[in-house]
């Protein structure tokens, strides 16, 4: 009985700790699941106090089944802790790049041939005008880095006689830059675990999951960001191993990247700095490290504003920026325009366009009202306070319909049943759509690329997965093509580190945390745009599931 009851006692013991966490992890699911039904099927959220109380008390009875899941993944994780023989975790990681990079590599091939010379989709047409007119035509609305990017590659094609030519090597270009930071995250994980299951598992999922296959040749800043995005996170850690200035030069390297191709990262980036100072120990080291996220911030901004001014290009507004409050008085207008006073009407219309033909309110995607609204000069364009005091008039009138115009618009970010983050803007191969745009947008433009598809089989089977969105047939692996799935994949791992009082990797889900957070005041909810915290995720949880090991 001894035995029986000691073993009980050391496999099964209570941890009050992971109980909270569970509870709280459970409690937010289920307020999102509550609040995206509602959304679904009434097209609203239950208005009021009472409404919000009956959300609340639906929330708490879904806790309970997934709290109880959350904390059996919390007990099943302590086995990793207690894990005191490492398999050889420095031997073989350059070995482990090199198969990982050329197996990427060789499954990239057929991709590239079906859609020779890239899937040239969403913004990128845009680019490519302006990459063939010159640099006095750039508008900074796209990253200028990755615009002249597109040039010096179009030049090339011009040089040897063919525009798609010169598409194809830059396709060719991000493959291999993508397939080999890719492959460094997974010798990465290896080396800091110890655990070489973790190579063939991520390599075939990279290599051939159709998500990261198509999305290597779809030509948009995503690509390259998600890339640069988890090599910073991956270069934070190696910093938090062993200080180095040349490590430091690669930080501020990648940092550069990372804010010249995404503006919003400098707002996650402005985050490390307070993450640092919890972090680091010591004053000195605190102060250094401060000091380099400042350079590394300093040297992004500084980077864009030389090539606004170096290319003497168009500079774009900042309308994008307010998507969230556009759509919230929008909706206030759709729904309540019986019920506006004559001053309400006015102070709406002030900001939105409600007389505008052609103009309409579309809850999942802001670029209607965006690109109507926008336009009004001297109001979005020139910051908060031109538009706070309607804006907060309003909202103090309807609270409702702010609440719901938000949930609306990233309600694929947290919602997991959701399908219209893959089905916003149509679905079918005729038309390129679905869960990632494939369509050539240069197609009929003056001096446009033509694709050719070489391989017409791989082209019908992509087609039917990430066009007609075949994927969601797929019993579990359907998961792995939703944003919501790495949403609350993210939140656990930051539980976790909590739980754990994992310090370092606080510092390291700062950076991807308040990057998700700017997703959801975002214009709608995309895969591409969830893909740098698709990356990350592995990374991270690697190095917080067995840091407490590698600390023993």
């Amino acid at each position: 009985m001894n035995k029986i009851r000691d073993f009980i006692k050391k496999n099964y013991r209570f941890d009050r700790r992971a109980a909270v966490f569970s509870l709280v992890y459970g409690f937010l699911v289920g307020l999102s699941y509550v609040l995206g039904y509602q959304l679904e099927k009434m097209g609203m959220t239950l208005p009021g106090v009472s409404g919000k109380f009956k959300i609340f008390i639906l929330a708490l009875l879904i806790m309970i089944p997934v709290g109880f899941i959350a904390y059996s993944a919390f007990m099943f994780l302590d086995k990793f802790y207690s894990n005191k023989e490492k398999e050889n975790s420095n031997a073989g990681s350059l070995k482990v790049f090199f198969i990982s990079f050329i197996a990427i590599l060789i499954c990239r091939i057929p991709v590239f041939l079906a859609y020779y010379p890239a899937a040239m989709s969403y913004d990128f047409g845009r680019q490519y005008i302006e990459a063939m007119k010159g640099h006095i035509w750039f508008y900074d609305y796209q990253p200028l880095i990755h615009t002249e990017i597109i040039r010096i590659f179009y030049l090339i094609g011009l040089k040897i006689g063919s525009v798609e030519a010169g598409m194809a090597l830059l396709c060719l270009f991000q493959i291999l830059v993508t397939s080999a930071i890719l492959a460094y995250t997974i010798s990465f994980m290896v080396r800091v675990t110890g655990k070489t299951f973790l190579f063939p598992v991520f390599t075939v999922l990279y290599a051939l999951l159709p998500m990261h296959e198509i999305i290597s040749v779809i030509m948009t800043k995503d690509v390259f960001f998600s890339a640069f995005f988890v090599l910073f996170i991956c270069l934070l850690y190696e910093r938090s191993l062993k200080k180095s200035i040349l490590l430091d030069v690669a930080i501020v390297l990648t940092a550069i990247l990372n804010i010249t191709f995404r503006k919003n990262s400098v707002y996650a980036m402005v985050f490390l700095i307070l993450g640092f100072i919890i972090y680091e120990k010591k004053i000195r080291e605190k102060l250094f490290s401060v000091i380099l996220m400042i350079i590394c911030i300093a040297s992004g901004l500084g980077a864009h504003n030389a090539m606004v001014v170096g290319f003497n290009c168009i500079r774009g507004d900042n309308s994008e920026m307010y998507s969230v409050p556009m759509m919230q008085l929008m909706r206030t207008y759709e729904n309540q325009k019986d019920n506006l006073t004559e001053e309400q009407y006015a102070m709406i219309n002030k900001l939105i366009p409600l007389e505008e033909s052609g103009f309409s309110y579309y809850p999942y995607c802001s670029d209607c009202v965006k690109n109507y609204s926008g336009s009004r000069d001297g109001i979005w364009d020139e910051g908060v306070g031109n538009f706070f005091p309607e804006w907060k008039s309003i909202g103090l009138a309807y609270p409702n319909e702010y609440i719901d115009a938000f949930l609306f618009l990233n309600k694929g970010y947290w919602y997991l049943p959701d399908r219209m983050y893959a089905e916003v803007f149509g679905v079918g191969a005729e038309n390129g759509k679905g869960l990632l745009h494939t369509y050539n947008c240069t197609a009929g433009l003056e001096g446009g690329v033509t694709e050719t598809c070489y391989a017409p089989g791989v082209r019908r089977y992509f087609e039917q997965v990430i066009n007609e969105n075949a994927f969601f047939t797929w019993p579990l692996l359907n998961q792995l093509f939703r944003p919501a799935f790495y949403f609350w994949l993210l939140i656990f791992t930051v539980f976790e580190a909590l739980r754990k009082k994992n310090r370092k990797g606080w510092l390291l889900l700062t950076y991807p945390m308040f990057y998700m957070a700017t997703l959801f005041f975002g214009p709608l909810v995309y895969l591409r745009y969830m893909y740098p915290i698709i990356l990350s995720l592995p990374v991270l949880m690697s190095v917080i599931i067995f840091e407490k090991s590698r600390e023993k």
